[in-house]
C-alpha cells in the first residue's frame, strides 16, 4: 500500500511544472488580478501533504484491526431471570414471605452470552424465590449470604425488581470467550474470518475453553487454552497455545510460555512447521515457526510427548 501511495504521489507531482525559485511580492501581485492562481498553489501543495500524510501515517491506519474486548450489558449488578434483568433494591422480604424457587445461581462473571441464573452479585449456589403476592414479573427475592468461608449461612433474602429484556448480542463483534462454550465457538469463527494464520488443535482429546485476539497496530496474537475434551471442572490438564505474525510487538509478558532459550532439548518438523522443545518451568514448551508466523506451546499437566502428539493434530483453520 505504502508503495501504491508513493507512486501516487509522483505521478501526480511530475503532472505540474514547479518554479526553481518563487519570488513572493510577484505572488501576492498576483493574486488580486487573477485568483485561480492563488487556488492552484494552495491546492496543489495541499494535495501533496495529504498524499505524504496517507504515506507515513501507515501504522494508525493499520491500528484498526479487531481484537478482545468485553461485551457491555444493558446493567452491571443484576441477575437473570425468565430473560429479563432483576436488579436489586433497598428493600430486604423475610423468608415467610417467599414462594416457590425459580432457580439457582450456577455460575458468576462477566458472559457475552447470559443465562438463566447470570449474575455479578451472589455466588453459585444462591437460589431465588417468587414472593407472596407479588407478580415474579415484577419483583422477586434472593438470598443473602454471609458468615465465613469455612461457616457461610443466609443472613437474610433481598427483593430485586425486573427491569429491560435482554439485549440481542451482535455475534460478529464477539473475537474472545472463556468458560462458555458459545462464546467461545463464536469468537473462533469469526477470528478465522480476519487472522489468515488461525491454526487449531483437531485432536479429539482437546477443546479450546478460552480464546484472545489482540494486536499492536500493525500484527494479529491469538492466544488459547485447551482443556480435555471430556472435562468436567476437576481436571487441572491445560495446552497454552500462543500464535503470533512474525515482529509482533508481545505486551503480555513470558506468563505461561517462560523458557529457556539457551536450552534447546529437541527439533523437529511437523506440517511444514519447525519446532523446537527448551527447558521451560511449564511441564513443557515448544516454539515454532512457519511463513513468518510463530507458535508457542506449553502445558500444565500433559508430558512433553502428549504435546507432541496434539501439535501433530495443528491444522490451519483460517477461511
Amino acid at each position: 500500500m505504502e508503495r501504491k501511495l508513493k507512486e501516487a504521489l509522483f505521478e501526480t507531482a511530475n503532472q505540474y511544472n514547479f518554479p526553481e525559485k518563487v519570488n513572493m511580492t510577484e505572488i501576492l501581485v498576483v493574486k488580486r488580478k487573477k485568483s485561480f492562481k492563488k487556488t492552484g498553489f494552495i491546492l496543489i501543495p495541499g494535495c501533496i501533504c495529504l498524499l505524504l500524510f496517507m504515506v507515513f501515517d501507515i501504522p494508525q491506519g493499520i491500528a484498526n484491526l479487531f481484537k478482545s474486548e468485553e461485551i457491555s450489558h444493558t446493567y452491571s449488578d443484576y441477575l437473570v431471570h425468565d430473560g429479563y434483568y432483576y436488579i436489586p433494591t433497598e428493600n430486604k422480604v423475610d423468608k415467610k414471605e417467599l414462594d416457590q424457587q425459580l432457580g439457582e445461581v450456577t455460575r458468576i462473571g462477566g458472559w457475552t452470552y447470559l443465562q438463566e441464573g447470570d449474575t455479578q452479585l451472589y455466588i453459585p449456589g444462591t437460589k431465588y424465590y417468587s414472593i407472596i403476592g407479588t407478580p415474579e414479573t415484577e419483583k422477586i427475592g434472593v438470598e443473602l449470604w454471609g458468615g465465613t468461608k469455612q461457616e457461610p449461612k443466609i443472613v437474610g433474602y433481598e427483593v430485586l425488581e425486573r427491569k429491560e429484556a435482554l439485549e440481542e448480542i451482535d455475534n460478529s463483534k464477539v473475537f474472545g470467550g472463556k468458560g462458555d462454550e458459545k462464546e467461545v465457538n463464536m469468537a473462533l469463527a469469526n477470528i478465522r474470518e480476519h487472522v489468515p494464520f488461525l491454526h487449531e488443535f483437531k485432536s479429539k482429546d482437546l477443546k479450546p475453553s478460552m480464546v484472545s485476539l489482540e494486536n499492536d497496530g500493525q500484527h494479529y496474537s491469538v492466544l488459547t487454552y485447551y482443556i480435555p475434551s471430556d472435562y468436567e471442572g476437576e481436571n487441572s490438564k491445560v495446552i497454552y497455545f500462543f500464535q503470533y505474525e512474525k515482529g509482533y510487538k508481545n505486551t503480555q509478558g513470558a506468563g505461561d510460555f517462560n523458557h529457556d532459550s539457551s536450552k534447546a532439548l529437541l527439533s523437529f518438523t511437523l506440517n511444514g512447521v519447525n519446532w523446537t522443545q527448551y527447558q521451560s518451568t511449564m511441564d513443557s514448551y515448544f516454539k515454532g515457526e512457519k511463513d513468518n508466523v510463530i507458535f508457542e506451546v506449553s502445558s500444565q499437566n500433559y508430558t512433553s510427548n502428549e504435546v507432541k502428539k496434539f501439535i501433530e493434530s495443528l491444522s490451519l483453520t483460517s477461511k
